[in-house]
């Protein structure tokens, strides 16, 4: 039997499929810290480097790793070939797939978390988010999330850690409620602060024996625990088949070897900094909304609009349940209807909510409790499927591999230090602007939030990490002119009724298609000749909706 070695050193190219390859992709803007380092090698160097890969790092079949490599380096022209029934569809590829390769290529594009051993993942990281209390979550949970998620679902998989951070909320508040009943508050407070003990040492177990580390981190030799086998293990765990693990181990490796991530590029590089201004932003933006006021005093709030202690506790937990329960709408949808429009839908929403509560303790003493609660709950519910999750995914998300973790981290440092200068100095703001005047400085500031996101978040629904670096390499200042170009548009069509072309921007054209739709492709020709015809999308948005999206 040949070993993996006479494999490296005997297979040519050739062998794996005789056609030619196409022509190389355009330059990308910096192939430092573009996500596919596939694009812009030759034939002889994808093979060169699939033998040093299999000398230098991982002991396998040289011949499946270089289909692995033809594979991730055209990621889109294999989905196409996978998706057809021509049996001749794929003629003239490098790589031929089988047909468990082609259900499975089909199936990581079409499936929320339909990897093998993804639903592991999610519920450790989610635990943690449950039980931990602690913001290290809100940073390590995410990015392992998206890094093991497959790319067009980053957002459902990355969402799970959130909803299970507003269901802890919520049982956090019940146990407060129970706790509460007390002999004395010294009793109640010892139990409050005592109780995430005991889960703690739970998670602490099921982490231990169930989660296994982050392959990237096994992957760089910097590592304590570099053990790219073990990186091979996990990953081949994850996914279907050998081909897409094969793919993946060899694109993280690659990822890493271009070097470690330093800050100073975060803000020297325009698709990094764009990244992290979009990323920071968001963050800053769930700070904005004040929905910390609620995890914070929601008590003092409720008890201030005229309940007693029990009472406001029972609200307390209403709002946490109203988190947790509008949470689940967005599992679904935040990888169809996107980022970008549910923040642009619920931040309206959010600052009318939170002005309505504001004006509600104007009320007389009897109308007031009621009016209060009911705007609050509804402030939290549309709260909870867009600036609830779509923070942290878009942290996690908008960064290449090299920079991920850097990112990332600064973004959520954004979010989780405003939270705490929030959490020292609401009292301050409440004392001077009394409870009405500290929730309608709320509401501007989601307005502020609102205008912020409008003018410079770009969407990152359904695109690939590579996709993204055509987004986010482009100028912030002509993002905004395009989105005040099309309020303009907007408003001399439906106040002035004037027909005119509607603004557009090429390289946001298109965003939101479904997986395979991106483009028809006809594979053939005697010469392994691939010719690519784009379709339009088959749906045009309507021209409100475009306004927003």
């Amino acid at each position: 039997m040949a070993t993996a070695n006479s494999f490296a050193m005997s297979t040519p190219l050739s062998d794996v499929h005789p056609a030619s390859r196409p022509a190389p992709r355009r330059q990308s803007y910096a192939q430092t810290f573009h996500d596919n380092p596939l694009g812009q090698l030759s034939d002889a160097q994808l093979e060169e480097d699939a033998r040093k890969f299999v000398r230098e790092f991982l002991f396998v079949d040289v011949k499946q790793l270089i289909r692995g490599m033809l594979v991730a380096k055209d990621p889109r022209l294999y989905e196409v070939a996978a998706r057809s029934s021509d049996p001749e569809a794929s003629h003239g590829l490098p790589v031929k797939l089988s047909d468990d390769e082609k259900k499975a290529l089909r199936r990581e594009r079409d499936v929320p978390l339909g990897e093998r051993g993804v639903w592991t993942i999610i519920a450790t990281v989610s635990l943690a988010a449950f039980l931990q209390g602690m913001g290290l979550k809100a940073v390590s949970t995410p990015i392992l999330a998206s890094e093991t998620a497959v790319g067009l679902w980053r957002g459902t998989s990355i969402l799970a850690w959130q909803l299970w951070v507003a269901c802890g909320i919520a049982i956090g508040f019940a146990f407060n409620l129970i706790f509460s009943t007390a002999k004395t508050d010294k009793i109640t407070f010892a139990l409050i602060m005592a109780a995430p003990a005991v889960p703690s040492l739970a998670l602490f177990i099921l982490v231990i024996w169930f989660c296994d580390e982050s392959p990237r981190y096994l992957l760089r030799e910097s590592s304590p625990n570099y053990n790219p086998k073990r990186a091979y293990e996990i990953i081949r765990k994850l996914r279907s088949t050998e081909l897409q693990a094969l793919r993946d181990i060899y694109l993280l490796q690659k990822s890493i070897d271009r070097g470690e991530p330093l800050y100073q590029q975060l803000l020297r590089v325009r698709r990094l900094r764009n990244a992290l201004v979009s990323s920071s932003i968001v963050n800053l933006s769930q700070q904005l909304c004040g929905i910390n006021v609620l995890a914070f005093y929601s008590g003092t709030l409720f008890s201030r609009a005229g309940t007693n202690r029990a009472t406001a506790m029972q609200y307390s937990l209403g709002i946490g349940a109203v988190n947790f329960v509008f949470c689940l709408p967005a599992i679904r949808t935040i990888d169809t209807l996107g980022r970008r429009k549910w923040l642009n839908l619920t931040l309206p929403l959010m600052a009318a909510f939170m002005a309505a509560a504001a004006l509600s303790f104007k009320a007389p003493d009897g109308a007031k409790e009621p009016l209060v609660t009911v705007w609050l709950f509804l402030f939290a519910a549309a709260y909870s499927p867009g600036l609830g999750p779509i923070p942290f995914t878009y942290a996690s998300e908008s960064f290449p591999l090299s920079h991920r973790e850097a990112g990332a981290a600064f973004a959520i440092a954004v979010n989780l230090g405003f939270a705490g200068l929030l959490s020292m100095f609401y009292p301050s703001i409440n004392s001077s602007l009394k409870d009405a005047g500290a929730l309608g400085l709320f509401s501007g500031l989601n307005v502020v939030a609102f205008v912020l996101v409008f003018f410079l978040l770009e969407e990152t629904k359904r695109r690939s990490l590579e996709d993204l670096d055509t987004v986010f390499e482009h100028s912030k200042r002509d993002f905004a002119r395009h989105q005040a170009a099309r309020v303009a548009w907007f408003f001399r069509r439906w106040a002035l009724g004037k027909r005119e072309a509607k603004p557009s921007i090429g390289y946001l054209e298109g965003d939101g298609r479904k997986p395979g739709a991106e483009a028809s492709r006809t594979l053939g020709g005697t010469q392994g000749e691939v010719v690519e015809v784009e379709n339009s999308e088959a749906t045009r948005r309507e021209e409100i909706g475009d306004l927003y999206w």
